[in-house]
């Protein structure tokens, strides 16, 4: 009799402590994309520029250098750094690239001055 109560207490008490920590998913356990909001597991959360995003998101996300804002060596344009060409260390858009074989001093969008 004896080992019974006290395997009905031991039960309890087990009992008791997996109801008092829970059984489900814990909040903090999700996490919420800043992009598109949906929520998913934190574990598969992906940080990016210090955001928090699901990994669709990250996977679409532009990498820092195709976003990054380059001046062009010799006109003078600004631009994004994946539309232009670096050489020497200097960045130039297609069109002044020293690389570049062109027929005019002048291009669409802006004045070589």
């Amino acid at each position: 009799m004896k080992r019974t109560i006290t395997l009905a207490a031991l039960l309890s008490l087990a009992l008791a402590l997996s109801l008092s920590t829970g059984c489900g998913e814990k909040a903090e356990a999700k996490a919420e994309c800043v992009a598109c909001g949906s929520e998913f597991d934190k574990a598969d959360a992906c940080e990016v520029d210090g955001k928090t995003l699901c990994p669709h998101c990250a996977e679409a996300a532009p990498a820092a250098d195709e976003t990054a804002m380059h001046e062009c060596g010799k006109c003078g344009m600004k631009m994004a750094a994946s539309e232009m060409v670096e050489q020497d260390g200097q960045w130039f858009c297609s069109h002044c690239s020293p690389a570049e074989d062109h027929e005019h001093d002048e291009h669409e969008g802006h004045d070589h001055g």
